[in-house]
C-alpha cells in the first residue's frame, strides 16, 4: 500500500542517516522485508551511505559485476566528506571483486599509486599545514591541496604537486614508481634538490643566516632533518617527529632510511639510480656533514678529535682508527640494492672516484643552490674532500685486504685479489700516498699516510705470495 511504501521510505532514510543503524540495515539486505534494492538505488547518487549499502546488497545476492560497478562509483564519489583512506578501501574491495585479469591489474596499479604515493603526499602536506615553522603561504597552499588530494589523482598530478612543494623525496619516489625514462641531467637535478633544495623549499633555512654565519648542521639538509616527520614515503599517518638530536650518525641514519623506503615503493632500476650521481653526491654530503659538525663543536672537543689517531691502526688488518660513521656510503649504500657491490667493487669504484675528484666536485658545487654557495664556510674545500675520501678508501682497502688474507688458500680468491690489486688498489694507494705526502702539515694526513704505507706493504706482499703460490701449483 502507499502508506506501507511511505513507511519504508521513512525507515530507510532514518537508518541511512544514523551510522549506528547501518549494521541493522546491512542485516536486512538478505531479507525480502522490503524492496531495499529500489530504495537504495533511488538514494545512491545523493547518499554515500545508500551507495555503500547498495554494493553490499549486490554482493550478498552474488551479483559480483554490479557490486564492482557500485564500488567504482564509490571510489569516484564527489562527496567531499569521503576521505582518501575510504576511497582506498573501496578501491581494494573493487579489485577483490574484479573478475578479469586486466581489470585486476589496472585496479592493483591504481591502488599502488594511491597507497604508496598519494597517501604519503597527503600526510606530508597535512604535516606542512600544521607546522608553525613553515611560512604561512606554504601552510595555506598545503591546506588547499589536502582537500584536493582526498580524491584519487593520477600519477602526473601527484608529481606536479610534489614538485610545487619541492618535496623531492616524493618526486624521486614518483619518478621511480613510474618507470619512465629520465634524462641524466634530470636525474642529477632530482637527487641534488633532494639533498640541497633551493631557498624556495618550505623547510629551507636559507634565510635564517647570512653568508658569514656558520651553517647549522641540520640546516644543510632540510628535507631530511628539518621536516617534522620520521618516515619519508611509508608513513601510515601524519605524525609529528620531535626535533632530531644532533649526533654524528644522524645523517647516515636518515639517508639509509630514505633509500630503504624508496626501494619499497618501487624496485629501483634504470637511470634514476645512477651510482655515479648518487654516490658522489652522498660522499660530498657526508664530508660536509662532518665538517659542519666540527665547526659547531666546542673548541675544547675539537682539539681532542685527533686523539684516537694517536693509536695508529693496522690497515692490513682491516681496522684503521677511522670513525665508522664516515663509511656508510661505501659499506652500507653501495653494498645494498640496487647496487649490490662486493667489497672489491667498492674499492674499484672509490679508486675511480678519487682519481676524478677534482672534476666531479667542481661540477657538483656548480649545481648547488645559490643560498648555499653564498655560505662559503659551509662548503668543504678540495683538501677536505681528499682527506675524507682518503679515510673511506683506507678503511675499504683495509677490509678488502683482511678478507683476502682469510681466503688466501683459495686459488680463485688469490687470482681475483691480484687482478684488483694491479688494476685498482695499487694505483689508488699510490695516488693517496702522493696526495697525503703533500699535506704533512695536517696531523690527520700524517696518520693516514702511515695507514696507506701499511696497506701498500701488506697488499704487495699478499699479491706476491699469491703469485708464487699459483706458480708452485698443488703439492
Amino acid at each position: 500500500s502507499d502508506a506501507e511504501a511511505f513507511l519504508h521510505h521513512v525507515v530507510v532514510d532514518h537508518m541511512l542517516s544514523s551510522p549506528r543503524l547501518h549494521p541493522v540495515l546491512e542485516a536486512m539486505l538478505g531479507t525480502d522485508a522490503a524492496d531495499l534494492k529500489a530504495l537504495l538505488q533511488q538514494r545512491s547518487n545523493a547518499s554515500r551511505a545508500a551507495a555503500d549499502q547498495l554494493w553490499r546488497y549486490h554482493q550478498r545476492r552474488g551479483h559480483e559485476g554490479l557490486a564492482g560497478d557500485q564500488l567504482q562509483k564509490l571510489v569516484e564519489t564527489p562527496d567531499e566528506n569521503c576521505s582518501l583512506q575510504e576511497r582506498i578501501r573501496y578501491l581494494k574491495l573493487s579489485k577483490d571483486a574484479s573478475r578479469t585479469a586486466t581489470s585486476q591489474r589496472d585496479l592493483a596499479l591504481r591502488l599502488d599509486v594511491a597507497q604508496k604515493l598519494q597517501l604519503p603526499l597527503l600526510h606530508e602536506l597535512q604535516m606542512m599545514a600544521a607546522d608553525a615553522n613553515v611560512a604561512d603561504r606554504w601552510r595555506q597552499a598545503a591546506e588547499k591541496q589536502c582537500q584536493r588530494l582526498q580524491q584519487l589523482r593520477v600519477l602526473k598530478e601527484l608529481y606536479e604537486v610534489a614538485m610545487e612543494f619541492r618535496l623531492f623525496h616524493l618526486v624521486v619516489a614518483i619518478a621511480s614508481f613510474s618507470g619512465a625514462t629520465i634524462k641524466s641531467d634530470m636525474v642529477t637535478e632530482m637527487w641534488m634538490n633532494l639533498f640541497f633544495p633551493s631557498a624556495e623549499c618550505p623547510y629551507s633555512a636559507a634565510s635564517a643566516a647570512d653568508a658569514d654565519t656558520v651553517a647549522a648542521p641540520k640546516d644543510l639538509f632540510p628535507l631530511l632533518l628539518l621536516r617534522q616527520q620520521k618516515a619519508f614515503v611509508l608513513a601510515s599517518e601524519a605524525e609529528a617527529q620531535p626535533p632530531w638530536r644532533l649526533r654524528p650518525e644522524l645523517l647516515r641514519g636518515r639517508v639509509v632510511a630514505l633509500l630503504g623506503e624508496l626501494r619499497q615503493v618501487a624496485k629501483p632500476s634504470g637511470a634514476l639510480w645512477d651510482v655515479r650521481c648518487i654516490c658522489t653526491l652522498l660522499e660530498y654530503c657526508n664530508c660536509m656533514w662532518f665538517r659542519t659538525l666540527e665547526q659547531a663543536r666546542p673548541a675544547s672537543e675539537t682539539a681532542l678529535r685527533s686523539g684516537p689517531w694517536a693509536r695508529g691502526g693496522d690497515g692490513a688488518a682491516g681496522s684503521p682508527v677511522i670513525d665508522e660513521n664516515r663509511l656508510w656510503v661505501a659499506l652500507e649504500v653501495l653494498t645494498a640494492e640496487p647496487f649490490c657491490f662486493t667489497l672489491a667493487d667498492v674499492l674499484v669504484y672509490y679508486a675511480e672516484m678519487v682519481a676524478h675528484l677534482d672534476s666531479w666536485a667542481k661540477d657538483l658545487q656548480a649545481a648547488l643552490p645559490s643560498w648555499l654557495l653564498s655560505k662559503k664556510r659551509a662548503l668543504p674545500n678540495e683538501e677536505e674532500l681528499h682527506l675524507h675520501l682518503a679515510q673511506v678508501s683506507v678503511a675499504v682497502v683495509g677490509r678488502w685486504i683482511h678478507e683476502a688474507q682469510r681466503r688466501r688458500g683459495q686459488q680463485r680468491a688469490n687470482t681475483e685479489f691480484c687482478t684488483v690489486w694491479v688494476r685498482s688498489a695499487e694505483g689508488l694507494l699510490a695516488g693517496l700516498s702522493l696526495r697525503l705526502n703533500g699535506l704533512q702539515t695536517n696531523p690527520l694526513a700524517r696518520r693516514l699516510l702511515q695507514e696507506v704505507l701499511h696497506l701498500e706493504k701488506a697488499g704487495s706482499t699478499l699479491c706476491e705470495n699469491s703469485v708464487q703460490s699459483s706458480h708452485a701449483g698443488p703439492p
